[in-house]
């Protein structure tokens, strides 16, 4: 069963990395995958001299990878609603691999991801979560198909508040584009796994618009944040 508890608690593996948007996808194969629980998840296992526990995955240098083309930008400037900028996380490193692991693990999938893009970024909590309140939220957006398995292809947000609350927390199909209602999902509570159309796999849990909240009056993301993903 897939379990979906957003933003409080959020919802699940290899990795690639593209050239320009949604044109042309390279596999980048990494030798460090989490270990089986024996369910079909994955384990996090952040790099021991990246990352701690308690922070998360690390934002240090290895968030900014060097070029790979002069038409995809790899970084965006910090702006009044992208607070701290964005950066595509190196192939390789713990901050892509990360997000792609817990993706993996909520989802109930193993196999190798080619990633259309990737943006990593950081900012304040939502408002409207009183407590626990991390200081700092890390994001990713991923957008990304199972290399064997084309079909299986979406565009996810994944978020670490912190260990116990990481996760998928909305999903949206892949061919949309930017932060638009209604095309980004989210799901909160139990319930048998059904298929929802446009999203790969099954999901359970009331079904609501990410963008307003299940309702109506908690976004899923602050405004500090939605910025970063322009031109997705």
């Amino acid at each position: 069963m897939i379990l979906v508890v957003v933003v409080a608690v959020v919802l699940r593996r290899d990795d690639g990395t593209t050239t320009a948007h949604d044109t042309t996808t390279t596999t980048d194969v990494t030798t460090t995958d989490a270990p089986s629980t024996g369910d079909g998840s994955t384990t996090e296992r952040p790099d021991p001299t990246t990352a701690s526990p308690d922070s998360g995955p690390t934002t240090g240098t290895t968030s900014t990878p060097p070029a790979t083309s002069t038409s995809a930008p790899t970084s965006g400037a910090p702006s009044p609603d992208c607070r701290d900028g964005w950066t595509t996380p190196a192939p390789g490193s713990d901050l892509r691999r990360t997000p792609l692991d817990l993706i993996r693990r909520d989802m109930g999938i193993e196999g190798q991801f080619e990633v259309v893009e990737m943006r990593h970024f950081t900012g304040p909590e939502v408002p409207w979560i009183i407590a626990p309140r991390p200081d700092i939220v890390q994001w990713w957006y991923v957008k990304a198909r199972l290399a064997d398995d084309p079909a299986f292809a979406a565009r996810w947000l994944v978020v670490w508040r912190r260990p116990q609350a990481q996760g998928i927390s909305a999903a949206a199909p892949f061919a949309t584009t930017g932060y638009r209602s209604p095309d980004w999902r989210a799901f909160l509570g139990e319930g048998e796994p059904r298929p929802v159309p446009g999203l790969p796999g099954l999901w359970v849990g009331m079904e609501f618009d990410f963008l307003v909240g299940e309702d109506g009056a908690k976004p899923g993301l602050p405004e500090e944040v939605v910025g970063c993903l322009d031109g997705t």
